[in-house]
């Protein structure tokens, strides 16, 4: 059976409009992707300026309460650093890039989650607080790190995407830093529990041999 040259034109044509229907169902209206683009821009600068607010909060604290002077170097590090992502972040805002008010429950986590820390830290012992510092640091750190990295190939406007671009290898420093500060505090923490036991040791000896006489 022949089918008509007439019919294989219809049918051609009609595959045509389906397909052209179809990929204008998909377009996107250039310019509502771009305050779609703008807001979620804006967003990110004012859940950036909270972050950074938090850690350089967190770490004055450190200053005033850390006892390890590698700790303090470090807090004071990641202070000068995040001062002066806040000051970017700021700008930014300030130009009318960024929200003035968070609007989304990401920026409300993370001012949440930075008082909650502080919280936290407020109430661990002295001797207990570098290491806790650190651990706390570590969980605002590292998240935003991954953030930042995933962020740079998705903000648009120009400004911020070059200070994402400069703030990157400053988290990567710091989160790396961290982790080195935990591990040299853990070793010190376990060097400090075998002198005690031995310690200890000693003194049951002395008067094991005081009570022989």
């Amino acid at each position: 059976m022949k089918i008509a040259p007439t019919c294989i034109v219809s049918l051609l044509f009609g595959s045509f409009l389906l397909y052209a229907a179809g990929a204008a169902a998909q377009a996107i209206d250039p310019q509502k992707s771009a305050r779609a683009a703008a807001a979620s821009d804006a967003q990110f600068i004012a859940d950036g300026i909270i972050y950074n607010e938090g850690v350089i909060f967190l770490s004055q604290k450190a200053l005033e309460r850390a006892t390890d002077t590698r700790v303090k170097d470090l807090a004071q590090l990641i202070l000068n650093d995040h001062t002066a992502m806040l000051y970017s972040m700021e700008q930014l805002a300030t130009a009318g890039t960024g929200a003035s008010k968070p609007k989304d429950n990401n920026a409300l986590n993370n001012h949440q989650q930075a008082a909650e820390l502080n919280a936290g830290l407020s109430r661990v012992p002295k001797a207990d607080f570098d290491s806790m510092w650190a651990a706390n640091l570590l969980t605002l750190c590292e998240p935003k790190y991954n953030e930042l990295v995933a962020a740079k190939e998705t903000v648009t406007n120009p400004r911020l995407k070059m200070a994402v671009t400069e703030a990157i290898p400053l988290l990567r420093k710091h989160v790396s830093q961290l982790r080195s500060t935990q591990k040299y505090l853990a070793k010190l923490a376990t060097q400090k529990r075998k002198e005690e036991a031995l310690l200890k040791k000693q003194e049951a000896l002395q008067k094991k041999q005081n009570q022989g006489r």
